[in-house]
């Protein structure tokens, strides 16, 4: 798992997480972003990583 988490793939849910992460502070307090993108982020990465292991 810690070799898929440093993979270079992942270089862009990182950026989008932060730029998310900038956005929301906005609107919302900067808990409820992290928290809220944070959730999205790590869901799709643990389902790409369960993806690439059924693939193989």
């Amino acid at each position: 798992m810690k070799k898929y988490l440093r993979s270079r793939k992942n270089i862009p849910y990182v950026i989008m997480l932060i730029i998310g992460i900038g956005i929301a502070t906005y609107k919302y307090d900067f808990i409820s972003a992290i928290i809220g993108f944070g959730i999205v982020i790590i869901f799709s990465l643990i389902m790409g990583y369960l993806i690439n292991k059924l693939v193989k």
